[in-house]
């Protein structure tokens, strides 16, 4: 043995490693890189997860800034709306596209509309140097956007916006949620919510000398149509927008607009107001006042033969025309003193969405011949479902190449246009959105009543609803052990202009007065009379708010209505209060009110937002925010 290693050794060969070694070096190797992959691994996912909860609380952080900002500046010169709706009619919807049916759910899509007194101007791309269409207050909308269906002909609605387009393709199913799975709108994980506000605009006020465009000057001028070089809606509503101006030139004159001549279409109509639904327009040419003038006067509708005829209220025939039947010349906006029916004005309301997203609209019996105060025969009237859509908005421009390959006004104008369809964009990946109310009233646990569409929350976790939302005054006695009908009622109080003159009515002295027969809007449950009422010395009483105020009237034709959608109103001054007869039983010993109403608003918005995580499509966060409203009374 000694031997043959010395021979080894005098060859100059040294020994190998085995077999076994090697393995085991091998081995030994294989472990530490597997170890140290995995450190990099759990590295790279903390930093990858770390990003995406970064995206997510900015956008969270973005959104919140921006809507305490809007609801800072809302007023109550304006409207209040919001729509409560579950996607796809309350059918479970997909989050991403391979996501097992098992897991699917209902998803509300929500919107909210207000109006906010402070500077506003338009997104679009300014057409000259220096020209920007202004205005000192604007309406903000919050809801989900609906884009198009792709297609790559340049021609193409899609590829094409124009300020005239209704948001649909003809034959395709583009609805949030709904199949099939070609819509682009099909999956909760891929929608936007979209932020518009509409800039309101006098126009004459920001364009006044030649912008150098290259054109006469009754065509850059400001119009009715247009301000500031871009396109402008004639109102915020759409029924007017939709409404054929041309056979009325006495009362909407005739213009000449700067698109269309520089577009030069066959088809272009010069009469023809642009639309919100299009996704490119965010100006309207009017303003606070004519817009409560709209809703809340005496319909602000009349039947007249002659658009030159003045208005006489005390003659018929005199009826509430609805915004679906505004065809003709006949349209007339009355004085924001007078107080039309809550039918007329929530009709109104409701028009004054950007889109016809509302599957259902509110019809009057136009062979009523009514006066100011009295209720029209109310009628829903259930809207095509072709028709039913939301503001357009895609993710970036659909064809920038083509408007960019040519010059000239008519490039600049395409080219403003596909900018647009991106500007409205808020945040994207917005899975849900929701958005509830309260008039500050707490249940007997202290914990404030919130309204909206009905759903349950699960609050703490453990698989069971503990809290739940009905839509005002809706609350069962399975809930927080609340008497039905009276929890979340809501009553209003008011000064008295003299005390009840007869000395045996309830109310004089220290106690508030007492109605023997409450307005007849609506049957009131009897727990209202012994309900809410203003305990705040003799002199003072109260009005019950009735639901059909806030969620709408009853009407006819559909029965029952979409359980999908609940709609919630918030107007001027509240309908059906006579402060001369508060009470409804034309007794002279009542004792009247001071003044009129305000339309209750809610003392709280509280919005539930569900965003999609960008590095994982299967995961989701929430997020709550609650802003108050301004100009609420002392309750």
């Amino acid at each position: 043995m000694q031997r043959a290693r010395s021979l080894r050794l005098a060859s100059g060969k040294a020994g190998g490693f085995t077999l076994v070694e090697m393995l085991v070096a091998v081995g030994a190797v294989a472990f530490i890189a597997v170890g140290i992959a995995s450190i990099f691994a759990s590295v790279g996912d903390t930093v990858s997860r770390g990003r995406s909860v970064s995206a997510i609380t900015q956008y969270a952080a973005v959104l919140e800034r921006q809507m305490r900002d809007d609801f800072e500046a809302m007023t109550r010169d304006g409207y209040l709306i919001i729509r409560h709706e579950l996607a796809n009619d309350g059918d479970p919807v997909p989050l991403f596209a391979d996501q097992p049916a098992g897991q699917w759910r209902e998803r509300r899509v929500d919107e909210l509309l207000f109006f906010v007194n402070k500077s506003s101007r338009s997104a679009r791309e300014s057409l000259a140097p220096g020209v920007v269409a202004e205005g000192s207050s604007a309406r903000i909308y919050y809801g989900m956007g609906q884009r198009l269906s792709d297609d790559i002909d340049t021609t193409s609605q899609y590829a094409r916006p124009d300020i005239t387009d209704r948001n649909r393709t003809p034959m395709l199913e583009e609805r949030l949620g709904f199949e099939p799975s070609t819509n682009p709108n099909r999956f909760a994980g891929e929608w936007t919510l979209l932020r518009q506000e509409t800039t309101l605009s006098t126009p004459g006020g920001s364009l006044s000398d030649d912008p150098g465009v290259g054109v006469a000057q009754d065509v850059w001028r400001d119009n009715r149509l247009q301000v500031g070089l871009q396109p402008a809606a004639e109102s915020i509503f759409r029924s007017v927008n939709l409404l054929d101006v041309s056979p009325c030139p006495i009362r909407f004159p005739s213009v000449e607009t700067f698109r269309r001549d520089q577009l030069g279409t066959a088809t272009a109509d010069a009469d023809e107001s642009p639309l919100f639904e299009s996704g490119i327009v965010d100006i309207a040419t009017t303003n606070l006042e004519e817009i409560r003038g709209i809703v809340q006067a005496s319909a602000g509708l009349l039947h007249i033969d002659s658009a030159t005829q003045p208005f006489n209220p005390t003659q018929p025939p005199y009826g509430y025309l609805a915004p679906v039947n505004l065809t003709d010349c006949n349209f007339y906006i009355g004085p924001n003193r007078v107080v039309g029916p809550v039918g007329v004005q929530q009709a109104w309301m409701l028009d004054g969405m950007p889109a016809q997203s509302h599957p259902f609209q509110l019809d009057f019996d136009q062979t009523d011949a009514v006066l100011p105060g009295q209720e029209p025969s109310y009628r829903l009237v259930r809207v095509p479902e072709e028709e039913i859509a939301r503001i357009r908005y895609e993710p970036e421009p659909p064809d920038i190449y083509t408007p960019l390959s040519s010059t000239g006004p008519r490039s600049a104008i395409r080219l403003a246009d596909q900018y647009a369809l991106a500007a409205s964009g808020f945040i994207p990946r917005v899975s849900e959105f929701i958005v509830e109310w309260s008039f500050g009233k707490t249940d007997e646990s202290g914990r404030l009543i919130w309204h909206g569409a009905e759903r349950g929350i699960d609050s703490d976790g453990d698989g069971t609803n503990d809290r739940f939302v009905f839509p005002y005054p809706q609350y069962t006695e399975e809930v927080r052990d609340t008497a039905p009908a009276l929890a979340g009622g809501f009553f209003v109080p008011y000064r008295l202009a003299q005390p009840p003159t007869d000395p045996s009515a309830e109310g004089v002295g220290d106690e508030p007065l007492r109605f023997d027969r409450l307005p007849q809007l609506a049957d009131a449950p009897e727990t209202f009379v012994v309900g809410d009422f203003a305990e705040v010395g003799s002199g003072f009483s109260s009005f019950p708010v009735y639901p059909e105020v806030i969620h709408g009237v009853r009407a006819t034709g559909l029965t029952p209505a979409n359980p999908a959608s609940v709609v919630s109103y918030f107007g001027y001054t509240l309908p059906n209060f006579d402060p001369e007869d508060p009470d409804g039983n034309a007794a002279t010993a009542d004792g009247a009110a001071q003044q009129l109403l305000d339309w209750p608003w809610p003392e709280l918005v509280r919005v539930t937002v569900t965003l999609t995580d960008p590095g994982d499509e299967s995961i989701e966060r929430t997020f709550q925010y609650v802003f108050p409203t301004p100009g609420n009374p002392a309750r």
